[in-house]
């Protein structure tokens, strides 16, 4: 079972499959058609390779394309300033060697037109 840190925009757990929960949410003055969502992973320094894979993604509305460090979810409908779409639960794995080091982690980010979202998973590895 996951667990979010108290730490700011930093998951963090022992056990995985994990869920990311992104939220879309139209903070403009104008309606957003077709909204899409890129969410990427980014490694952090492990020879250039991330310890994390994306595994899947759902949400009501939503339809995401899977790559192994990727999702871009997009939804058919219209967003009104101020209204919210359902969430996208993004399904992230931990794929690297126990090798008991204590944490290691990967940079994400979620990505809507030129809003960007940083935020990183980390992983206690010494269990």
């Amino acid at each position: 079972m996951g667990y979010a840190a108290t730490y700011p925009r930093q998951i963090r757990y022992r056990q995985h499959p994990v869920d990311v929960v992104v939220k879309f949410r139209n903070a403009g003055d104008k309606t957003l058609k077709k909204p899409a969502i890129q969410f990427k992973i980014k490694p952090n320094d492990h020879n250039g390779e991330a310890v994390t894979v994306v595994i899947n993604g759902d949400g009501d509305g939503w339809k995401c394309e899977i790559a192994r460090e990727s999702a871009t979810c997009r939804s058919s409908a219209q967003v009104a300033p101020g209204e919210e779409l359902p969430q996208i639960d993004i399904g992230v794995a931990f794929e690297w060697e126990n090798d008991g080091r204590g944490y290691l982690a990967d940079y994400f980010t979620a990505t809507f037109g030129d809003v960007v979202y940083e935020g990183s998973i980390a992983y206690d590895t010494s269990v």
